[in-house]
């Protein structure tokens, strides 16, 4: 696939993405803290309004920044409310997406972004250490978007070595996929560090592909060729990727939920910067027909219905039919090895789970934008 040629076929539902960013955004805080839960509008939980808004913030500029004004949100207020709601939180692990976004928007140098947020960071050569592998390769994505702005020794000291620590992690696995964090991380991410999800993998590989593109890492490159080269040989038959791996054994330790998201934006956007730097080395992974396979699964799944509902939304996931007490003791079976990865002919009962969250339409526009070709300002892919 040459650069910029968009894959055919890949049908996007951008107005419903723009329309999904409006509603969802709160004009009082200048933050996206609302969402879709069991069908109806609700607050997002936990740190999720810090994270969408970043998340919003990037994928709406990757997209059209000039659709700012229709969407009713001004960048540069929604960056400040993100940034005083991390610092006021605190919560570490968003700090990566903090640096991307103000990467594209901010007037703030990464010195000056850094003691703005108020977060503890320790020494930064282990500072990502105990982030989960999601994290750490926000944070990467982060500086390396920072530094390509803006170059600057301490930001390449921080690049290099949050970038070793990744780099580590799949090393130690031996794998060929992630493990969900380190030894040093806290207690909640180590007890399942051999039980990393879908994110922890597919952010990885858009990380490192950026790192393999940006800093000319030949090393970064090699790691995106054998995460990427895993991921696919574990796609699914109707193109599922699925939510949890077994970093030990490189084998998928739970199916469900499939994730819609994933399905339509993170795996596409992930894959796309794998290819890009493929492109640069003289390689060719093959995306195209995978990602196709990705995004037909949300009509041609399981269930056998449309996770889209026009003039609404792209509903969340598909999952086990199960109470809390289920959920719970398959969660235990998974950390304990003995798996939940049902033969896809012998399936579970399966529920849609009618939510989405702002961030999920922000990246399907990011995932859009470099499909379709679009111009890519300051984005590294």
């Amino acid at each position: 696939m040459d650069e910029g040629q968009p894959i055919l076929g890949v049908d996007g539902h951008t107005e419903l993405s723009l329309r999904g960013i409006r509603d969802t955004f709160n004009p009082t805080e200048a933050l996206w803290d609302r969402q879709l839960r069991a069908g109806v509008w609700a607050p997002t939980l936990g740190t999720e309004s810090i994270t969408s808004t970043l998340i919003c913030l990037i994928g709406v500029d990757r997209w059209d920044a000039a659709a700012w004004p229709s969407l009713g949100a001004t960048p540069a207020a929604a960056l400040r409310a993100a940034r005083e709601r991390l610092a006021g939180t605190p919560y570490p692990g968003g700090l990566g997406l903090l640096v991307w976004a103000n990467a594209l928007y901010g007037d703030a140098d990464l010195e000056q972004l850094l003691r703005e947020t108020g977060l503890d960071l320790g020494d930064r050569r282990t500072f990502s250490a105990g982030l989960t592998s999601m994290e750490a390769s926000w944070l990467l994505s982060g500086l390396l978007h920072e530094y390509s702005r803006r170059p600057a020794t301490g930001t390449r000291d921080f690049v290099d070595a949050v970038l070793t620590d990744v780099h580590q992690r799949l090393d130690a696995a031996g794998s060929g996929l992630m493990p969900h964090a380190t030894t040093r991380a806290p207690l909640g991410h180590r007890v399942r560090r051999h039980v990393a999800n879908f994110a922890d993998q597919i952010y990885a590989l858009q990380a490192l592909s950026f790192a393999s593109m940006t800093i000319d890492s030949a090393g970064s490159y090699t790691r995106a060729r054998t995460l990427g080269t895993r991921l696919l040989e574990l796609q699914g038959p109707l193109g599922q990727w699925w939510w949890q791996y077994d970093s030990r054994t490189g084998a998928t330790a739970d199916r469900y939920p499939v994730y819609s998201v994933h399905q339509h934006a993170m795996a596409p956007m992930a894959l796309l910067a794998y290819s890009a730097a493929a492109r640069e080395r003289g390689d060719d992974p093959g995306i195209a027909d995978p990602i196709l396979l990705s995004a037909g699964w949300e009509e041609r799944n399981e269930l056998g219905l449309s996770l889209v509902e026009p003039g609404r939304t792209i509903w969340r996931s598909v999952e086990i039919e199960a109470g809390r007490l289920g959920r719970t003791a398959r969660h235990a079976r998974v950390l304990v090895g003995r798996g939940a990865g049902e033969p896809t002919d012998r399936l579970p009962a399966l529920v849609l789970n009618r939510e989405t969250r702002p961030y999920e339409w922000a990246w399907h526009l990011y995932a859009q934008a470099i499909l379709t070709g679009r111009e890519r300002s300051l984005h590294l892919v």
